[in-house]
């Protein structure tokens, strides 16, 4: 009957469970419901409002042209009868002419970048060719930045491939305002660049003195004193072996004669508790 009642309790509670979930889920509904179709209304009022406006708009419009050309004139406008509004299709002025004269205006400049391009090739060491905008803009930035006068680009000498463009990076040539702050110092060699000399004397301060060079025998004095080995586990077992026998020895000497016949045996409870009291 336990069984029975635990289990009629457990379908209770999750019947319950059930119920109270439905209801929430029920109510969550209700308000996405209510919100979609406030929103839906709002909408269709919208639409509804700005097609009559649209449809005023049209309507004066084209009462306004009829009156306009009312008298019986040629009028410059087709009509469409179906919308009541002009329609402009057939006046629309003939563009081929202008197409093909842009289409020969392109050929033509790009013929002119091919053959500028070309000899920008035959003369890499020159400054590449660049439309005129990008100059403009070139020069304003450069009028923005003051540049060192002392630090000049040139070709490397020193890469294996032809660069198109000249070399922009540092330090193929250090200016003459160069100075050590906020730099890293660390050993660099410039041997490979022709003006090594000036380089190293500028830069001194930077960088790190070079070790004098060792050379020739030296005779070292071999330290022959051999420090005494680390003592095993066995001698520390067999010292503490003997400093035990020496131990017992002493006992064994210092042991009273009265004690000679029960020396190191327990002692009973009974003389403990009742001593023999000397009469």
């Amino acid at each position: 009957m336990d069984i029975i009642s635990r289990l009629n309790k457990k379908n209770h509670e999750a019947a319950v469970r059930a119920r109270r979930m439905n209801k929430s889920a029920r109510r969550l509904l209700d308000e996405q419901i209510h919100k979609l179709e406030a929103s839906q209304k709002q909408k269709t009022k919208s639409l509804e409002r700005n097609t009559e406006s649209v449809a005023t708009i049209l309507q004066e419009l084209s009462e306004t042209a009829r009156s306009r050309y009312s008298d019986g004139t040629d009028s410059p406008i087709a009509w469409d009868e179906d919308f009541c509004l002009p329609s402009f299709r057939d006046k629309i002025p003939d563009q081929t002419e202008k197409i093909n004269r842009e289409k020969a205006d392109i050929v033509n400049l790009k013929k002119d970048l091919n053959e500028k391009l070309k000899t920008v090739k035959l003369h890499s060491h020159r400054q590449k060719w660049k439309p005129e905008k990008n100059r403009k803009e070139e020069q304003r930035s450069k009028n923005d930045i003051t540049v060192i006068s002392h630090f000049k680009s040139t070709p490397c000498r020193y890469v294996l491939r032809k660069k198109e463009t000249q070399c922009m990076y540092f330090p193929c040539r250090l200016p003459e305002t160069y100075h050590s702050i906020g730099f890293q110092s660390r050993p660099v060699e410039y041997n490979a660049l022709s003006n090594y000399e000036e380089l190293s004397h500028r830069s001194r301060v930077v960088l790190p003195l070079k070790p004098a060079p060792v050379s020739g025998n030296f005779n070292v004095a071999v330290d022959k004193a051999v420090a005494t080995p680390r003592i095993s586990v066995k001698d520390r077992i067999r010292g503490l072996n003997q400093y035990v026998k020496e131990m017992k020895a002493r006992n064994e000497k210092s042991k009273p004669k009265d004690w000679a016949i029960r020396y190191g045996e327990p002692i009973p409870r009974r003389l403990l508790f009742k001593t023999v009291i000397p009469v």
